[in-house]
């Protein structure tokens, strides 16, 4: 029937049966599902195609409009998706006025989230199409409020769709870094802020994981804009001798996919090798955008970092995260020439009064500064793990020697704990400190050993913590001896296996002696 009617409305003269036809085929089912609405959408299509954009505005168009409140949900999903596969062939000033204002009321109004779900999908497609500068500000208010929708399906496409439509506009404009990331930044801070002042509330966090993840998101983006604005960057193919295989973190969707965004891989093979060579120069000056992301960026997350607190360990891993993916993306050297030392510097301990300030907590390495680098930066290559044990164990007996908070090295070591691949590194080097000839260092390490308990399994449990932990029980100092308790603790409440939660041989201390009653 659908091909008839198609017939029919491309020959038929007048445009009174041609807009019976056009509600007919609107109409033909009565809450048609994915394949019919699909059936449906290709119909307009080529019912577009054939009339031409004049008879699209004054014949479809309508006929779309009066679905737009329709009672049935799956006919306002049929509206929402119909206009992001006619965009393309509708009058510029029209997308970005009729269709802009129907998907806006639709966003705004509709109860359905997968009506606004396919709104924002739509949106999305329309963005790739809109050249008028002016209506940027416009379409990110929508992404904004797609952004903030109560719907998880909503949210997520914002990210895999419309975020990536205007990162592409704004990376054409040169306004990546000041327009979109600059924003979401500050709005980062802000809410990392709120999730103090609000003593961990839900929503706050919420808000907060929510404005790390966009920053996520826009990774991608912003690596091509490092590729593309490098002054050596050569967009011929590359030499084939100096060929090597490009890889990159999984994309979230095919728009946050490098190879996508680049479009050609010849192209992004040589704009890659290019960047490689610049920073592995001797003579390596970091280029405007580059510099901005060490000295703008860097700094404002160091800056959420300290403001966050140990309270929300969820939103130090979405930190760590961040930064690990920025390492992937941008390479090892550049990862050892620009982020590192960013963070040893900001890391540095004071010249003078080192152990007062680290006992009061005044130091980064003291804030959650600390493991976000250890477990987003260090960790993030397998060939850096020497350099990542080493530094830790440097950092925990830095602390332990001058009786600092303890918090830190714990939440680096449940941050590492994440991955399995850490686990047998982290045990060796408590192994190492529970020898150290200082006491308070064994003291902290009989600590840490509780922060590792969960997610090892049992025969490194049975075999690398518990006899340690046994040892430390023994130890000729009683505060050692005190501090594995809450470690056995640990055990004792997360393993049931018996062989590796057996109990401690008893802590020895001097008999308690009380005062003789008067």
């Amino acid at each position: 029937l659908i091909p008839l009617l198609l017939c029919v409305v491309a020959k038929h003269p007048e445009g009174r049966v041609r807009d019976k036809l056009l509600n007919i085929l609107f109409n033909l089912i009565k809450r048609p599902d994915k394949k019919q609405r699909q059936v449906i959408m290709s119909a307009c299509v080529a019912i577009a195609k054939l009339m031409g954009s004049s008879q699209v505005e004054c014949e479809l168009l309508p006929q779309i409009w009066e679905e737009i409140t329709h009672k049935h949900y799956e006919r306002r999903l049929l509206v929402a998706e119909s206009c992001g596969v006619l965009s393309p062939y509708m009058p510029a000033e029209l997308r970005s006025s009729l269709m802009l204002s129907m998907l806006r009321q639709m966003l705004c109004e509709d109860k359905a989230e997968s009506v606004r779900q396919a709104v924002v999908r739509s949106l999305g497609v329309i963005v790739a199409f809109t050249h008028d500068e002016d209506k940027f500000k416009e379409f990110w208010e929508l992404l904004l409020r797609a952004l903030s929708d109560p719907s998880r399906l909503v949210v997520s496409s914002a990210y895999t769709a419309l975020l990536p439509a205007l990162a592409a506009w704004a990376a054409e404009q040169d306004s990546l870094h000041s327009n979109l990331l600059s924003y979401f930044l500050h709005q980062m801070l802000n809410c990392v802020k709120q999730v103090a002042r609000s003593d961990g509330e839900s929503g706050a966090v919420e808000q907060c994981l929510h404005q790390i993840a966009t920053l996520t998101h826009l990774i991608p983006w912003h690596y091509v804009t490092f590729l593309y604005s490098n002054p050596d960057a050569d967009p011929q193919s590359p030499d084939p001798t100096l060929q090597h295989e490009v890889s990159f973190p999984k994309a979230a969707s095919p728009l946050l996919d490098v190879r996508v965004i680049v479009g050609d891989e010849g192209r992004l093979q040589a704009c890659v090798e290019a960047f490689e060579r610049a920073v592995a120069a001797e003579a390596f000056t970091p280029w405007k955008c580059l510099d901005w992301f060490s000295k703008e960026y860097l700094t404002k997350v160091v800056k959420v970092s300290v403001a966050l607190g140990f309270s929300q360990l969820e939103l130090v891993h979405s930190l760590a995260l961040l930064l690990s993916t920025y390492c992937s993306y941008l390479g090892h050297t550049f990862t050892h020439k620009v982020i590192i030392p960013f963070f040893e510097k900001s890391l540095s301990l004071p010249k003078h009064n080192t152990a007062v300030a680290l006992a009061d907590g005044h130091t980064q390495i003291t804030t959650p500064v600390l493991p976000i680098y250890i477990a987003g930066v260090l960790a993030c290559f397998a060939k850096d793990e020497k350099m990542l044990v080493e530094y830790l164990r440097s950092i925990t007996v830095e602390l332990a020697l001058s009786f600092a908070p303890l918090d830190s090295i714990k939440a680096a070591v449940l941050e590492l704990k994440r991955e399995k691949r850490f686990h047998q590194l982290i045990l060796n080097m408590l192994q190492q400190l529970a020898g150290h000839p200082s006491f308070q260092v064994r003291s902290y390490t009989a600590l840490l050993y509780g922060s590792v308990v969960s997610g090892v399994d049992d025969k490194l449990l049975k075999t690398c913590v518990v006899p340690q932990l046994k040892k430390l029980a023994s130890d000729s100092d009683m505060n050692v001896r005190i501090n594995t308790i809450p470690s056995f603790g640990t055990i004792m409440e997360a393993v049931t296996n018996k062989d590796v939660s057996a109990l401690p041989p008893p802590v020895h201390s001097a008999p308690l002696l009380l005062p003789p009653p008067p």
